[in-house]
């Protein structure tokens, strides 16, 4: 399946933050399409073997096109700033919350399947991680918030009191 490629922008781009369209010459144009036909085939093939609305046949597409994404947005040096903090973090627990959704969503409950048990056991591992990772971004916020805030606030009292400094020596004493 061809694509035209003259719309691909940031904001298809799920992970990648950039106000400015994506500037791609034809190689990264060229790589990010073939991941995007590629992300197509599987679907493909999980609808055909699941039916089309399947949990496993929408996670297939939506996963690898995050992955494309995020791979072409690395090569272009495009990933977001402080992208070395939690959010990659919390973007491979849902990665690997969706795959392992994936596998269970597949499974066959006629059947022993191993790989679908502890498919099962590596999602609850991502929640698990994905939420106490939440949790600390929580703290980091509110921190963060607080500190912010507490700027803001120290700002307002300095133009306050220049400002009633000003007036001051501006009127004349009264006595």
């Amino acid at each position: 399946m061809k694509r035209d490629t003259s719309g691909l922008d940031a904001k298809e781009a799920p992970g990648v933050t950039a106000a400015a369209p994506l500037m791609l010459n034809q190689a990264d144009r060229r790589t990010l399409l073939d991941a995007l036909d590629d992300a197509a085939d599987w679907r493909d093939e999980q609808a055909a073997r699941c039916g089309d609305d399947s949990p496993c046949a929408l996670h297939a597409e939506d996963t690898i096109k995050a992955g494309a994404y995020r791979v072409l947005a690395v090569r272009l040096g495009e990933a977001a700033p402080g992208m070395n903090g939690p959010v990659p973090a919390l973007r491979q627990h849902i990665e690997d919350l969706s795959r392992a959704l994936t596998v269970w969503a597949a499974r066959d409950d006629t059947r022993a399947q191993p790989q679908v048990t502890r498919s099962a056991g590596t999602a609850v591992d991502a929640i698990d991680d994905l939420l106490r990772d939440l949790h600390r971004l929580r703290e980091q916020l509110v921190s963060e918030s607080r500190q912010h805030q507490d700027a803001g606030i120290a700002r307002a009292d300095a133009l306050l009191a220049g400002t009633r400094a000003r007036l001051a020596s501006a009127l004349p004493a009264v006595r």
